[in-house]
């Protein structure tokens, strides 16, 4: 099996059907258990575009599974789930279809649907398109923790640089409904390493993404597409703050797809509005090697093109439960497309894989903050003298015979159960090369190892 930190380059000439792919830099392949991601704009595909169109996508379809094998395909602008069944119901994947009513689409002459593929062998999907059954309405008065102000009140604030599209009619019209789903990793495939597993334990929410364009609308400002953008990325983080609200295991939430930020630096920008919200956003797809400077959403800055517009397509990932991403391996890559056919799409493909850290268990199965609780609890320690399950030794007399040398047995005794003698434990709790005179932090609770020896004279 290859190394997890391999990083290799990878040629391929789809000689059949004439396809190019450029040098990419992915990482550890699919088999080692990462989490690998896709998302991609295949641009107006629909029923009214069948044909050679539908002959491509399914063909390119089939050539990304084969080559790259993403757990999770997040596509825009398709109509709904059964214009590409051909491909998922051969493949094991699940689709979540679009939020898109089909009147909408028959009567606008682009396609507005978003759809996500997932594997079946990989996941349970549940709380698809969440949206649908709670609404956006309720959201417009979600106040938030940090600014104190709501949705509506950044929406009347920010609504007059886009006047001129839609009139600022209501702050509904202007926030998303996104295609969503809960996913839960299974764990009786063995196909997940425990990193993968222990990462995102509580599940793993995908948001797909399509902000606002603009392109076609010239009666407005460049700087009016970038606040409505700004706006509808505001709205989704509100939504999802509510979903996350009153559930007892809150996912991590990965917003994937079309965020039609064309210079480097407007992804941050897009992202500004979660420090409203207190959220800490990470941008993986924009590391460069080991530098993950630019991980950080509120000074990221997008290193993938995906389209001669920009840097259109990009992730957006809440983290939960927040902590620390040393360790963490991340990697990129746009994937070309066929560059003589008249039905590629005006996005490439963007391929985003993660490798969170290897789960290490402690030796012994005890970890050290269930350790020092464990010495620390009055409940352990009561008053009254109460014998010890293994030894038939009082707690109270342990604690004695741990304050006081003197009163342990000149002689080596042995322990009943354990056949540990009192001299050596006691000599083993007093060791220097444990308990150093300056406190030292313990890796995982910020206790120092000389507080914990305190602790345990304290109780007596």
């Amino acid at each position: 099996m290859r190394q997890l930190c391999c990083i290799f380059a990878i040629y391929v000439g789809f000689a059949a059907r004439n396809e190019q792919v450029s040098f990419i830099d992915l990482g550890p392949a699919p088999s080692d258990g990462s989490l690998s991601i896709l998302t991609w704009n295949v641009e107006n595909f629909g029923r009214k575009s069948l044909g050679p169109k539908e002959d491509y996508v399914h063909g390119h379809l089939q050539y990304l599974y084969r080559e790259h094998k993403p757990a999770i395909f997040v596509l825009q602008e398709v109509e709904s789930c059964s214009i590409i069944q051909k491909f998922f119901t051969t493949r094991d994947y699940g689709c979540v279809t679009t939020t898109v009513p089909q009147k909408t689409e028959n009567d606008t002459p682009n396609v507005l649907g978003n759809v996500v593929l997932y594997s079946q062998t990989l996941f349970v999907a549940s709380n698809e398109n969440r949206v649908q059954s709670e609404g956006t309405e309720h959201l417009a008065h979600q106040v938030t923790p940090v600014s104190g102000r709501s949705l509506q009140d950044h929406w009347k604030e920010e609504c007059e640089k886009w006047r001129a599209y839609n009139d600022c009619r209501s702050v509904v019209n202007d926030i998303p409904r996104p295609t969503s789903v809960l996913l839960t990793l299974r764990t009786d495939t063995g196909l997940w390493k425990d990193g993968v597993l222990a990462a995102f334990t509580d599940g793993l929410r995908i948001v797909d993404v399509h902000l606002f364009s603009g392109g076609r609308q010239a009666q407005l400002t460049d700087q009016g597409r970038r606040e409505r953008r700004k706006f509808q990325m505001r709205a989704l983080l509100a939504m999802v703050t509510v979903w996350n609200r009153f559930m007892q295991r809150v996912p991590t939430t990965i917003y994937a797809g079309d965020f039609n930020t064309r210079g480097d630096l407007e992804l941050r920008y897009i992202a500004a509005p979660g420090k409203d919200y207190g959220l800490k956003l990470w941008c993986p797809a924009n590391g460069q090697k080991n530098d993950r400077s630019y991980w950080d959403c509120y000074r990221t800055k997008s290193q993938h093109a995906t389209s001669k517009a920009g840097f259109l397509d990009n992730f957006i990932v809440d983290l939960k439960p927040e902590r620390s991403l040393a360790g963490w391996i991340a990697s990129a890559a746009v994937l070309k497309q066929q560059p003589n056919s008249q039905q590629r799409s005006d996005h490439e493909p963007l391929l985003l894989k993660l490798q969170p850290p290897a789960a290490k268990a402690p030796a012994t199965g005890v970890s050290w903050p269930g350790l020092v609780k464990d010495i620390k609890k009055p409940t352990d320690t009561p008053s009254q003298p109460q014998k010890a399950p293994a030894t038939g030794v009082s707690w109270s007399s342990l604690v004695k015979d741990i304050k006081k040398p003197t009163e342990t047995p000149s002689q080596t005794q042995k322990t009943p159960a354990t056949g540990v003698s009192w001299p050596g434990l006691v000599k083993d709790i007093k060791k220097p090369t444990e308990t150093p005179s300056q406190p030292q932090k313990t890796p995982a609770t910020g206790v120092s190892w000389s507080s914990p020896v305190k602790d345990i004279k304290k109780t007596a």
